[in-house]
């Protein structure tokens, strides 16, 4: 069986193909490396008999010790496939060619079209990988050129502007293109004004034609329309459904007076590059301006207009000052291309670390275990760069004559307080106390088994709760063999809760400018909350004394309209579970029924609720992914 037989003639399809005999084969999602080294292989005249007989000859299948039967390898595929995402297929499984070879009995199986219809595992479409983007990509356009759109003639028209550039290269074929990508358009309302000079215009009107769509001006004083209108380059080009997906979510929102949607690049590859932009509550506490595809009702944003027609952007501030936050509208998907990469710095940057931060008060729960009460208070008096900062020790009992010593020696600093809370653990109630007897502005939960690892973590953790809507934040929590423990918590109806990116390597950052992302919730390990938002939703529940209590106090400042967010730029090494029995442990097995039933009662659905920050995306900072489901809504809108 040959790789012409097997069409594997795209870089689409050999992309799915590695991506399936992972799943197949080895039991697991395919890695970036393992996917780019199979695809290349493929692409330089490999054959897909012989990637297969790779895996199934590595060592890793080898470990795996399963039978190499191919029914049972391909039973187990489909089922799992079905099972991850709750689907019935139309068609069963397909029956197995019979062969006396394995190899190309998987190859017959990969290759059916049943099984070509299953879903790929949503984790290998990393929102950081360009062969992932581009597979996506294709799944989403496969019926972006629908022209049966319902009540067409019902949705608001859209005008552009395009100025033509002479010093662009290939200006007239450029504008030809983009052109041609407005006459692509599912929907004929639109409008187009070509600003040209009059050295321009003849050559203008000989690439544009006769459509009575397109009017050549001289200034912009000749716009002479009203509505919604953008502002294109030349090189600029438009999805096929572009106006329609524009004028269908103008249509929802009668209030908005901007609008904008994402984008990415286009090059002799293809696409790449994807800049997913999100709401505008959000977008404008990153991004100094707006560019690309902005929509601009003109009886409300005449001004902003004018702006972005002057200059390509418009300040985020400009846009904040003429229109109310629910006015802006951002569109989720991918309807413009650029030729170009965006410059003067247009893209998402963290936000600097103010000037003027708030007092903090940091709450540590501790009992013996001298080496680790040492080595945080060390870090926090030593290491830890921060002007307004006092520390509550809160000591569960300690017998320990070492630790007692650390805790007396500490106690006579200034800034730190030792409370004695002897009895029952109970973690809720140990930081509550804490709490109590603290006076920063912004309280931080920090457990004794934690080390720092750069002088500015508490900086970067604190900096984002100065936002209004962010009331929660927590740091990336590292093994000790640099590999993650924590990088935000993703929950599911159950209750279910995962740490993502659990042993993964997070990416390097050395300049501390990563922008902090949304999470479901945050471990309790490393965690800072607002005083008066802690005050308004009532502390830490002390009827989970030992797991979910964290999780419980992020939901309920979700319930209280406030952000939970990851600070990347602070991150910390964590021994997890060093100070008390991990909930697995056979003695903790009824705390963590009695958290569990009390968790799924108090928040249900509520569990799995938690949105992307963009409707293309699921999850959340490195590692987001694109969205299946998006795709297949797209296919079949």
């Amino acid at each position: 069986m040959t790789s012409a037989i097997l069409q594997l003639d795209d870089e689409g399809a050999r992309y799915e193909f590695v991506v399936r005999a992972y799943g197949l084969i080895l039991r697991r999602a395919a890695d970036r490396g393992g996917i780019d080294s199979g695809v290349a292989f493929l692409a330089n005249g490999g054959e897909p008999d012989a990637f297969i007989r790779e895996l199934l000859a590595s060592e890793e299948f080898h470990n795996l010790r399963i039978s190499p039967d191919p029914r049972e390898l391909c039973v187990n595929y489909w089922d799992t496939i079905v099972e991850r995402h709750n689907i019935c297929p139309v068609q069963p499984m397909p029956d197995l060619e019979p062969t006396d070879s394995l190899v190309e009995a998987l190859l017959h199986f990969l290759m059916c079209p049943e099984v070509r219809q299953l879903p790929l595992d949503q984790s290998v479409l990393r929102c950081n990988d360009l062969r992932a983007y581009r597979y996506w990509r294709s799944l989403v356009t496969q019926g972006s050129d629908k022209t049966d759109r319902p009540q067409a003639a019902l949705l608001p028209p859209i005008s552009f502007v395009v100025r033509v550039d002479r010093g662009l290269p290939s200006w007239e074929e450029e504008l030809q293109g983009l052109f041609a990508s407005l006459q692509a358009q599912t929907t004929l309302e639109w409008r187009l004004f070509v600003l040209a000079d009059r050295f321009s215009l003849s050559a203008c009107r000989s690439s544009l034609g006769r459509d009575r769509r397109v009017s050549l001006i001289k200034t912009a004083r000749d716009i002479k329309t009203t509505g919604w209108i953008a502002v294109l380059n030349a090189d600029d080009r438009l999805e096929p459904d572009a106006c329609a997906r524009m004028s269908e979510a103008l249509t929802l929102a009668p209030h908005a007076g901007l609008a904008y949607a994402d984008e990415d690049i286009r090059d002799q590859a293809g696409y790449c590059d994807p800049w997913i932009k999100e709401e505008w509550i959000r977008y404008q506490a990153y991004m100094p301006g707006l560019t690309g595809l902005v929509l601009f009702r003109r009886d409300l944003s005449e001004p902003l207009f004018q702006e972005f027609l002057s200059t390509g952007s418009v300040p985020a501030t400009m846009v904040s000052g003429y229109l109310r936050t629910d006015q802006v509208l951002h569109v989720s998907a991918v309807l413009l291309h650029r030729a170009r990469p965006i410059s003067g710095g247009m893209r998402p940057a963290l936000l600097r670390v103010p000037t003027n931060l708030p007092s903090v008060s940091v709450i540590i729960p501790t009992k013996d275990k001298p080496e680790l009460i040492r080595r945080v208070l060390e870090a926090l008096f030593y290491r830890t760069n921060y002007a307004r900062l006092d520390i509550v020790v809160v000591d569960n009992g300690t017998t320990d004559k070492d630790a007692q010593s650390v805790l007396c020696k500490a106690e006579r600093r200034e800034n730190v307080t030792v409370v004695n809370a002897p009895g029952p653990f109970n973690w809720s109630y140990l930081n509550n106390l804490g709490v109590s007897h603290s006076r920063g502005e912004i309280v931080v939960l920090l457990n004794n088994d934690v080390d720092v690892i750069n002088a500015s973590w508490l900086e970067y953790l604190v900096a984002p709760l100065m936002q209004q809507d962010v009331g929660v934040t927590g740091a990336v929590l590292l093994f000790s063999d640099g590999t993650i423990q924590h990088a935000g918590i993703d929950l599911e109806v159950g209750p279910k809760a995962r740490h993502v990116g659990l042993g993964e390597t997070f990416p390097a950052d050395p300049e501390g400018t990563a922008a902090d992302y949304d999470v479901p919730a945050v471990t309790g390990a490393c965690l800072a909350i607002r005083r008066t938002l802690l005050d308004e939703i009532g502390g830490l529940d002390e009827a989970l004394p030992v797991t979910w209590n964290d999780i419980d106090l992020c939901l309920r400042a979700r319930r209280a309209k406030q952000r939970v967010v990851i600070a990347p730029a602070s991150r910390l090494l964590h021994d997890e579970s060093s100070t008390r029995l991990p909930d697995m442990d056979v003695s903790q097995r009824q705390v963590v029924r009695n958290a569990h039933k009390l968790i799924q009662k108090r928040y249900g659905s509520e569990l799995g609720a938690w949105k992307s920050r963009n409707a293309q995306t699921e999850g959340f900072g490195p590692y987001e992914c694109w969205s299946l489901d998006y795709a297949k809504k797209m296919r079949l809108h």
